[in-house]
């Protein structure tokens, strides 16, 4: 007889569906546990907020003391802030690289925006910069957000008086046809972090803070990404940290 074929066909048509349910259910799902973990994060600074205000309604507050609840106010607000722009940069996924700015301009902005935070916890920094005058294609406000995250977790791990060194240089690539990129690392002095954590921080929900998410470096991440480039954690027990952060150059 004849050789003849036997063709099975299957109909994907439910499979596909349960996939594409699952994976919507997962989605909301993280979006469920992010929306619980920013409400989490945001109660304490807000009820700080409504505490100090309440007390400003008080009319027989010396200027003082007027002055200093004014400023606690505006810092819990701009930490509320800086949560919900973390959230929206991770949930967007993507950035608009909006800029072309020098590396100097990057630094002067950096140290801008982390002065208070400095102050305030009495921490020094040494800065250096080995490629003032190259440009890097950017989002200034997500890249100065990401690595003022950088300094604020730098901080934390030793609670107040860090030391800590930000140093902007240009790599060597790996290989002749490679392009150098500007790796941007800001470096402590503080406990370092425990060996078996440090694969996975990075990552949503996982985090070495009491009160914390893992949005910080989740963001930074999704931050690197955004600009074509990557993010670096290394560390340490005893010996501090270094979370750098590599960016691709303006062509």
């Amino acid at each position: 007889g004849e050789d003849g074929q036997i063709i099975l066909l299957t109909d994907q048509t439910e499979t596909r569906r349960l996939q594409s349910q699952l994976s919507r259910h997962e989605r909301l799902s993280a979006m469920g546990k992010m929306m619980s973990a920013l409400a989490h994060q945001i109660r304490t600074p807000l009820s700080a907020a409504m505490l100090y205000a309440g007390h400003l309604c008080n009319s027989k507050l010396d200027e003082t003391t007027r002055q200093q609840f004014s400023e606690k106010i505006s810092n819990r607000l701009n930490n509320i802030e800086r949560q919900v722009q973390d959230m929206l940069v991770f949930a967007k996924g993507e950035l608009p690289l909006t800029n072309v700015i020098s590396v100097k301009a990057l630094e002067v902005a950096v140290a801008e925006a982390v002065e208070v935070v400095m102050m305030t916890t009495g921490s020094t920094c040494v800065w250096r910069n080995d490629c003032p005058d190259q440009m890097i294609h950017c989002n200034p406000e997500a890249l100065v957000g990401a690595l003022s995250n950088l300094v604020n977790n730098a901080i934390q791990a030793v609670e107040r008086k860090a030391r800590l060194r930000i140093a902007f240089t240009q790599t060597r690539p790996k290989n002749p046809a490679g392009a150098s990129q500007l790796m941007v690392a800001v470096c402590d002095a503080g406990p370092g972090i425990a060996p078996e954590l440090l694969p996975n921080l990075g990552e949503l929900f996982v985090t070495t803070k009491a009160q914390g998410t893992g949005l910080g470096l989740a963001v930074v991440k999704a931050v690197a990404r955004a600009h074509q480039g990557r993010f670096s954690l290394q560390s340490k027990q005893g010996q501090g940290t270094c979370a750098s952060l590599f960016i691709p150059f303006a062509l």
